[in-house]
C-alpha cells in the first residue's frame, strides 16, 4: 500500500506519485508586500516569517509557477518556520461574523498581537493579509502541539525480523527515506494552498500535481519533499465562514501531520487519525464536521451535533461496529457516519484516561508514535506487521492486551456519557 495512495479531505482526496525534477523553475520577484511586517527582517523574525515568496513548493514547482498559471495577484504567499502557505482570502467584515466566531477570533488576535503589529483595536474587517497571519498562526500552533507531544519520545525502535520479514530498509537509505526528516519525518516543509474556486483548483492540480481534481486533496509530494493540502473556498458553501475554514484546515493538517510523522512511508489504520481530527474540529466548532471519503463515494451530509449521545447509544445497545473490524481499516471507503462517531469517541476515551487533556493528548501521541514504528520499506503493504505494531502500541501505552479488551473498556466509558 503506497504512502501516496488516496488520503481523503472534506469531500475527496486523491494522490498520485510524482516524478521529481532536478530544479525549481526560474522565479520572478513578487510585488505583494505584507503591510504588517513590510519585509523588515526584525519584524519578520519576531513573527516567525521566513518570507512572502516566491519559494519552492517542491523540486519542480514554485509559487511563481502557480502565479503565472492563474494570471492574477490575489494569491498571497507566506513562508513560516514549518509551512509554505498560499491563499486567496477575501476580506470579511467584523460585524458580519457570528458572535461565536468573534469570541474565538478575539483570543486568536490577542495571541497574534504579541508577535505581529496588527494594532490594538478590534479590526473593522479581517482583510486578506490579516487572515494570512491567522492562517499561519493556526498552522504553526497545531504543528507545535504535535512536536511538543513527540519531543521526548525515544528514537524509532530497530526493526525485528519477526515482524518485518524482508521489507526492512537498507542502512544507507537517506534520512527522508527512513522517516527521519526534520519536519516530523518529512524532508521539506508542509504546504497549504487555498484557492478561490474549484476551477482554479482543477487547473493547478492538473498542471502541477498529476491529476485534475476539483475537490480538496492532501498530496504527498515525494520522499524527499513535503506534504501538500490543496483546497478551494467554493468546495463547500460553509468555507465562506472563518470558523468553518479554520476547522477545514485543522482537520486536514491533523491527517497530514500524523501521516508524515516518522515518514509517510506506508499506510496505517486510519481510525486514530480520523478520531483525532474530529476531536480537534469539534473543539473549534462541532457544526463544522469534515468527512473523509473516496472519490467515487457520495459525501455524508449528516450534521448531528450530539456525538456523545450517539456514541453512548451505540455502546449501550450493541450498535457499535467492533474495533476488531473498523480498527483494521486502512482506507476511507468503509466509513459511514456512525464509524466516524466511533473513531472520535474511542480517541476521546483514550485521551480522557489522563487527568488533563494535555496529558491525555501527549499519551495519545506516544501511542501514535509506537503505531508508526515499523521500519518498513516505502510503499510496503505488509498489513500484518503494521497491525501487529498497532496492537503492541495499545498494549504498551494503554495496557490493552486485545481489541476486545479495548472495546469493553471503551463501551463502559462511553455508555455512561450523555
Amino acid at each position: 500500500m503506497s504512502p501516496r495512495s488516496s488520503l481523503a479531505a472534506l469531500l475527496v482526496v486523491t494522490c498520485c506519485a510524482l516524478p521529481l525534477a532536478a530544479q525549481v523553475r526560474d522565479r520572478t520577484p513578487s510585488p505583494r508586500t505584507d503591510p504588517y511586517t513590510r519585509g523588515d527582517p526584525a519584524a519578520c523574525a519576531k513573527a516567525g516569517i521566513v518570507g512572502t515568496g516566491p519559494f519552492a513548493i517542491d523540486a519542480r514547482v514554485s509559487s511563481a509557477d502557480i502565479d503565472r498559471l492563474l494570471g492574477h495577484e490575489s494569491l498571497l504567499w507566506l513562508e513560516t518556520t514549518r509551512f509554505r502557505i498560499g491563499a486567496e482570502l477575501p476580506a470579511l467584515p467584523w460585524r458580519g461574523l457570528e458572535s461565536r466566531e468573534r469570541r474565538a477570533l478575539e483570543a486568536e488576535l490577542a495571541r497574534l498581537r504579541t508577535v505581529v503589529p496588527i494594532g490594538s483595536r478590534t479590526p473593522r474587517e479581517l482583510e486578506p493579509w490579516l487572515r494570512m497571519h491567522l492562517l499561519a498562526q493556526r498552522c504553526e500552533s497545531l504543528y507545535a502541539r504535535f512536536a511538543a507531544g513527540l519531543a521526548d519520545l525515544p528514537p524509532k525502535p530497530a526493526a525485528s525480523a519477526r515482524n518485518l520479514g524482508a521489507a526492512r530498509l537498507t542502512r544507507d537509505a537517506s534520512p527522508a527515506a527512513k522517516g527521519e526528516g526534520p519536519y516530523l519525518g518529512k524532508s521539506q516543509k508542509f504546504v497549504v494552498l487555498i484557492l478561490r474556486t474549484r476551477v482554479e483548483l482543477a487547473r493547478v492540480s492538473a498542471e502541477f500535481f498529476g491529476q485534475a481534481c476539483a475537490l480538496p486533496r492532501r498530496h504527498d509530494l515525494g520522499l524527499e519533499e513535503g506534504m501538500l493540502f490543496l483546497t478551494a473556498l467554493d468546495c463547500d458553501p460553509s468555507l465562506a465562514r472563518e470558523g468553518a475554514l479554520h476547522a477545514h484546515l485543522v482537520h486536514n493538517l491533523v491527517h497530514a501531520l500524523a501521516e508524515s510523522y516518522r515518514g509517510h512511508l506506508f499506510a496505517t489504520p486510519n481510525w486514530w487519525r480520523i478520531g483525532f481530527a474530529h476531536a480537534e474540529v469539534r473543539r473549534i466548532d462541532p457544526r463544522c464536521v469534515n468527512f473523509d471519503r473516496e472519490l467515487e463515494q457520495r459525501p455524508d451530509a449528516r450534521v448531528e451535533l450530539e456525538w456523545d449521545a450517539i456514541a453512548a447509544g451505540l455502546a449501550r445497545h450493541g450498535g457499535a461496529r467492533p474495533f476488531a473490524e473498523s480498527g483494521r481499516w486502512f482506507d476511507f471507503a468503509p466509513y459511514r457516519f456512525h464509524d466516524h462517531v466511533l473513531a472520535w469517541s474511542r480517541v476521546e476515551f483514550l485521551i480522557a484516561r489522563e487527568p488533563t487533556r494535555a496529558l491525555g493528548e501527549a499519551r495519545f501521541l506516544r501511542f501514535m508514535a509506537q503505531a508508526k514504528a515499523p521500519d518498513l520499506a516505502p510503499g510496503s503493504s505488509d498489513e500484518t506487521a503494521i497491525l501487529a505494531m498497532q496492537s503492541g502500541a495499545l498494549l504498551e501505552v494503554y495496557g490493552y492486551a486485545s481489541d476486545a479488551e479495548f472495546d469493553a473498556a471503551w463501551r463502559a466509558w462511553a455508555g455512561r456519557r450523555r
